[in-house]
Order: structure tokens, then C-alpha cells, then sequence
């Protein structure tokens, strides 16, 4: 519950045709909603109660680094999710996608663990996170496409990891690359074209042609220079970037 008549879920596990919602409490009350707003850039869909209910909304706390945060979430069957982790840097406003405005960006160690503390980049805390101080927000997912022997693997790791995106990885291959990303919904999609770079064409341009991914970002990096039209030609959608072009792009795509 955000307001007493208005509740905050997740939009892509909610049926997209569907108007209409029931909202069960925690008592186990069921209260009739109808869907006042969604915004898949920032996962964010908002039901508006047909009677307000009485609630008590948590007190206002702002966040600071080393403070602990409960993330609230959903798998990619719905099933809800629960992550406890510390605050380890907090970022600036940004904008979605879609146009959706974030009031914070943080990154969490995530897993509270009382026998370690384990830094964990790929982790699962995902969805739609209700803190008390500000705007609902959702923390940008970045899907990086690169074949497992591309010897430039782990350092092209590295550098889309300094976005401070949630890293999700596959290997731009049929229908590899296609499970990953209707499995992982990522905001932004790179591929590496340093090999087998016909592989990486033809993701490009499945994924710019899909009805459901075609207004997902994707940067195509390392496209040999002797390819660069074929692949402009196979993925006219796509962005073709340098390496050390990246991580600016990067910056601007969320």
C-alpha cells in the first residue's frame, strides 16, 4: 500500500489486457482496484482502490550508506521476493526509458548473511522497491550478449559493470539470447560482436524487429571495422559503439 488508496505493484507480472485488481491485505481483507497507471520503464503499475482503507504507513527515513534496506520484489513467475542488504553508494535522479522520473538510484550489498557478506553484483533483488522517504523505483537492468570464448569476456564484464546496472549475461546465440531477455525484461541490451559476429547481427535484428523488444536500447560494441555496414545494414535499430564509447551511452540509455 503507498496511500490508502492507492497500492504500488509490479507491471510486468500484472496481464496486460487486465483493468481490474484484487488487493489482499495482510489481515486478509480483499479490497476491488482498478488500474489508475503503469509504467514498464520503471515496472511501476498503480491501483486505485474503490474505497480507501485505513493504514499505517511507515516513518519517513532517509537513506545513508551503510544503512540496511528492505527490497520488496517479484520472480519472473510473480512469486514475491525479499532482500535485505546494506547500502553501499546512492546515485542521483534519473529518468526510465518510458519517461518515468526516479527520485534515487542506490546499489545495495546485497543477502545479509550473519556468517558472510557477500558482494553480489548478479543477484536477484529486482522489482519494485517502496522506500518511505521517496519515489518508487526500480533499479535498471543491463543484458550483456557475448559468446563464453570471446577472449575480451571478463574485461568487457568489467566495463558495463561500472554502470551500475544490474548485470544479467547470455551468449547472442538462437534462441539463447531470446530466453534471456523475455526471462530477465533488461532496460538495455549489449552485444559484443568480436566473434562469430553473424550471431550477433542476427540478435541485433531479432531484437529490433520483436514487437515486446524492439524499444529495448541495444549497443552493439567490438563490430569489426571490415563489418561495420553489413551489420548497420543487418540492425539499422541498433547502435554500433566503440568499447571506450560505452559507458556514456550507458549513462543516457535508462
Amino acid at each position: 500500500m503507498w496511500r490508502p488508496d492507492v497500492a504500488i505493484a509490479s507491471e510486468q507480472v500484472f496481464a496486460k489486457q487486465a483493468d481490474r485488481a484484487e488487493i489482499v491485505l495482510a489481515d486478509g481483507r480483499r479490497l476491488a482496484a482498478h488500474v489508475a497507471g503503469r509504467d514498464p520503464g520503471t515496472n511501476i503499475l498503480a491501483l486505485r482502490l474503490d474505497t480507501p482503507v485505513d493504514i499505517a504507513l511507515p516513518e519517513a527515513a532517509e537513506p545513508a550508506l551503510g544503512g540496511l534496506a528492505l527490497a520488496l520484489g517479484a520472480d519472473g513467475g510473480g512469486a514475491p521476493l525479499v532482500r535485505l542488504g546494506i547500502i553501499r553508494s546512492l546515485g542521483p535522479a534519473w529518468h526510465s526509458r518510458a519517461g518515468g522520473h526516479i527520485g534515487l538510484l542506490a546499489f545495495f550489498l546485497e543477502q545479509v548473511d550473519p556468517r558472510r557478506v557477500a558482494h553480489r553484483p548478479h543477484g536477484s533483488a529486482q522489482g519494485v522497491a517502496l522506500p518511505a522517504y521517496a519515489n518508487v523505483r526500480r533499479m535498471p537492468k543491463l543484458a550483456l550478449l557475448q559468446f563464453d570464448t570471446d577472449p575480451a569476456r571478463a574485461a568487457r564484464r568489467e566495463g558495463v559493470a561500472s554502470s551500475g546496472m544490474t548485470l544479467v549475461e547470455g551468449e547472442p546465440r538462437w534462441p539463447a539470447f531470446f530466453d534471456l531477455v523475455s526471462r530477465e525484461r533488461p532496460d538495455v541490451i549489449v552485444i559484443a560482436c568480436a566473434i562469430l559476429s553473424q550471431h550477433a547481427r542476427e540478435a541485433a535484428r531479432y531484437l529490433g524487429d520483436g514487437f515486446n523488444t524492439r524499444d529495448i536500447p541495444v549497443f552493439l560494441v567490438d563490430v569489426p571495422s571490415d563489418e561495420y555496414n553489413e551489420t548497420r545494414a543487418a540492425a539499422p535499430r541498433a547502435t554500433i559503439l566503440d568499447s571506450a564509447d560505452l559507458g556514456s551511452a550507458l549513462k543516457t540509455a535508462t
